[in-house]
C-alpha cells in the first residue's frame, strides 16, 4: 500500500488534468477530490445533479458513473424517479475521439416498475450506500488504474456522493445494489465480475 504522500503524487503524474481546481468542470461539487468523470460528463450532455436540489416534479435522481481506469470509457446510469409515479432508467457510454470531442454511445432506456424503484431504495438503504453527503468506499486504501464507480443521489434530503474503485474493491454491502441497478439496463460485468 502507498503512503498517502506517494499515492497524491502518483495521481498528480496519472491524472494531469485534475491536478488543478481551476481544471474542475463542476460536474462534481468541489468537495469531491476523486470523480475522474467530471469533464467527459459535462462534455457528453450531463447535468450537475449537485446544483439546485431536488428539481420540481421529481422524487430522486441516481447517477452511477463507471469510469474505466485509463478512462478509456465513461458508462452512466441515470435514474429518475418523478412525482407522477413513472420512473425511467437509461444507460449510455461517453468515449472520447482523437480530437477530443465526446462520442455518445445511448444504450438501452425503460421504465421502472414500482417493485423494482422499492428493491433499488432498499438495496441502496441497506447498503449505506447514500449515508454520508461526500464519501469513499476505499477508505485510506490507494488504487491505480481501477475502474471507479461514482454514485450520485438527489432527494428532498439533499445531495449525497460516494465512490468506490470497483473492479480492485468490490464492498460486500455495496455489491447488490451495483449488481441490481446495472442488471436493469443489461450492463453485465465482465473481468471475472470486476468491471461494468
Amino acid at each position: 500500500m502507498l503512503s498517502y504522500r506517494t499515492a497524491i503524487a502518483a495521481l498528480l503524474i496519472v491524472c494531469p488534468a485534475r491536478a488543478h481546481a481551476g481544471d474542475r468542470c463542476g460536474t462534481y461539487p468541489e468537495e469531491v477530490a476523486t470523480g475522474y468523470a467530471d469533464c467527459i460528463l459535462r462534455d457528453g450532455g450531463e447535468k450537475p445533479l449537485w446544483l439546485g436540489g431536488q428539481r420540481r416534479g421529481v422524487v430522486q435522481e441516481i447517477r452511477l458513473t463507471f469510469t474505466e481506469g485509463h478512462l478509456a470509457y465513461t458508462k452512466v446510469i441515470h435514474l429518475t424517479q418523478r412525482t407522477n409515479g413513472k420512473t425511467s432508467i437509461r444507460l449510455k457510454t461517453l468515449r472520447r475521439a482523437r480530437d477530443g470531442r465526446v462520442v455518445v454511445i445511448t444504450g438501452k432506456s425503460r421504465r421502472l416498475s414500482a417493485q423494482e424503484v422499492a428493491m433499488i431504495d432498499q438495496l441502496g438503504s441497506s447498503s449505506g450506500t447514500w449515508e454520508h453527503r461526500i464519501g469513499s468506499w476505499d477508505g485510506n486504501e490507494f488504487f491505480m488504474h481501477c475502474e471507479t464507480l461514482d454514485m450520485e443521489r438527489v432527494t428532498s434530503d439533499g445531495y449525497s456522493f460516494s465512490s468506490v474503485n470497483i473492479s480492485c474493491n468490490q464492498p460486500q454491502r455495496l455489491m447488490p445494489f451495483v449488481n441490481f441497478v446495472a442488471g436493469l439496463v443489461g450492463l453485465k460485468p465482465y473481468a471475472n465480475g470486476r468491471m461494468f
